[in-house]
């Protein structure tokens, strides 16, 4: 289905019968925190200035443990956002806390790209996690538009 693929895990826990299995597959598998820059500059090399067709973010612990910061969280998907190819979808989860600015966000990133971004969202009240899909459309920026300090403020001091 892919040439390759890549997971990212913070510990490699496949068995060696598993690992010789993804090696036919072209599976690569990097342990470690993404969040790191070693990680990171692993994952470049990998990719080899490739731009990549679909990103899977479920990093369940790993975005509970976060600091919870949004501009940290922003940080994270304008990165992942930048490897990503045209016509490429991220299949996103963001931790709980960031539920005010998923609304307000995705109406500025429609508005602020001429709806060449198409994001839609699953954040029900019952979900732990905000579920987004994005997916970079022909003409979209090279960055994905983020909240304003202002903008990220005044959806914090609304209610839900």
């Amino acid at each position: 289905f892919f040439a390759r693929s890549l997971g990212i895990t913070l510990t490699d826990q496949r068995s060696s019968v598993k690992i010789n299995r993804d090696n036919e597959r072209n599976h690569q598998v990097i342990a470690g925190d993404l969040k790191t820059e070693k990680v990171r500059a692993k994952v470049g090399e990998w990719l080899k200035s490739e731009p990549v067709d679909l990103i899977i973010e479920r990093m369940v612990g790993g975005l509970v443990l976060a600091p919870k910061n949004p501009y940290l969280i922003a940080y994270y998907l304008s990165h992942w956002y930048s490897v990503l190819s045209e016509r490429g979808i991220m299949l996103v989860q963001a931790p709980d806390f960031t539920r005010k600015l998923t609304i307000p966000w995705m109406e500025h990133v429609k508005a602020s790209s001429g709806r060449t971004i198409d994001i839609s969202y699953d954040g029900r009240d019952d979900d732990l996690y905000n579920t987004l899909r994005i997916q970079k459309l022909p003409g979209s920026p090279a960055q994905i538009p983020l909240l304003s300090p202002r903008q990220v403020k005044q959806a914090y001091r609304k209610t839900v």
